[in-house]
């Protein structure tokens, strides 16, 4: 659900403003705590977001407590689309 939610907004983004997409370098996820039959909710935030790279952290929490289930940094490479 992290990566998902991470390609959507920063997928987008860039092939709207360069032609481009991203592609995940590497996925480090931290899960704090368990969680069984929960609604989640999904926030990721740009930490960085350059001309070649992007570096995203994603938070997935309880939706009704807003404790953090998960969290997760994702670096990205912007490549161009294919012709």
């Amino acid at each position: 659900m992290r990566e998902r939610h991470r390609q959507v907004r920063s997928g987008h983004g860039r092939q709207e403003d360069g032609g481009e997409f991203a592609v995940g370098v590497h996925n480090a996820t931290d899960f704090l705590h368990p969680a069984t039959a929960v609604r989640a909710s999904v926030a990721a935030e740009p930490l960085h977001q350059g001309r070649t790279q992007q570096l995203w952290q994603v938070i997935i929490a309880d939706s009704d407590s807003g404790k953090a289930l998960a969290r997760g940094q994702v670096p990205l490479q912007n490549v161009p689309l294919p012709a």
